[in-house]
């Protein structure tokens, strides 16, 4: 498919899986643990029927301090245990508060075949009880793949 005003190739979707454990806030009550410990916080797998060129990733995660400013890191990991993207956040909150973090990776170049994504967190505070976290929601994963 072309763009006939530019002549740019379009990208055609030919997959698209999700995982939405929980679309609101306070809804979950998984507790991070301390790094090298981690929770899974949702997995899902799909079929790709031909080779992908790019999987966009995306997650969004709401986050509550035990007390504050706890530190967290997101994983994505496929099929084969291979990480595919890490980041770290530390929230500014207090005693209670939520926040919202959302993050968007790609995995380039993925052979036809079933696909599986597993994102996990684990805390990175020295002090978990004064800074540790809970996941509470919303919670969504989600991937789509694109073939040029």
């Amino acid at each position: 498919i072309m763009n006939e005003r530019r002549k740019i190739p379009l990208a055609q979707v030919i997959a698209f899986a999700a995982s939405v454990p929980s679309t609101t806030s306070g809804s979950l009550n998984r507790s991070i643990p301390l790094n090298p410990n981690s929770i899974t916080l949702s997995q899902f797998g799909f079929y790709l029927s031909e080779n992908a060129d790019r999987i966009f990733l995306d997650g969004t995660i709401g986050v509550q301090a035990a007390i504050i400013n706890p530190t967290v890191t997101f994983r994505i990991f496929d099929e084969n245990n291979r990480l595919v993207f890490s980041t770290t956040e530390q929230f500014q909150l207090s005693i209670g508060q939520v926040q919202t973090v959302s993050f968007r990776a790609i995995d380039s170049a993925r052979p036809a075949g079933f696909r599986v994504y597993t994102l996990t967190a684990s805390s990175t505070d020295l002090l978990p009880i004064l800074t540790g976290a809970t996941v509470t929601g919303p919670l969504n994963f989600s991937a789509l793949a694109l073939k040029n």
